[in-house]
């Protein structure tokens, strides 16, 4: 099964030629309500197994602002995943995402959205 090797949350993020990542503004805080997107990029160790990742992001209250899924089939034993998110932020706290690996919560990234 895979596991989660890394997460992070950025503005954006730039694939090199190389096989390797830059994240462009690593972000914890969002400053501001309303529409917001960002990149998550997320390093997986695999096992060269198949599977399904998925997202659910959540507020403070535990209300579900957005959830994804993805089957993936990876090649190498640690896969990169880049997904562009789009969200309303309707309340200032601590929201987090979830990524799930089968369904099983494998990682909880917390982030902080200010008025």
């Amino acid at each position: 099964m895979a596991l989660v090797a890394s997460a992070t949350i950025c503005e954006h993020v730039q694939e090199l030629a190389n096989g390797n990542i830059n994240c462009n503004n690593v972000i914890n805080t969002f400053h501001g309500l309303g529409e917001t997107y960002f990149e998550l990029a997320v390093t997986y160790k695999t096992n060269n197994e198949s599977f399904v990742e998925g997202y659910k992001v959540q507020d403070y209250t535990g209300k579900i602002l957005g959830e994804f899924e993805n089957k993936l089939t990876p090649t190498d034993e640690f896969h990169i995943s880049i997904t562009e998110l789009e969200l309303d932020l309707e309340n200032p706290g601590i929201h987090f995402i979830e990524i799930l690996v089968n369904g099983e919560c494998k990682s909880r990234i917390p982030f902080q959205v200010l008025s």
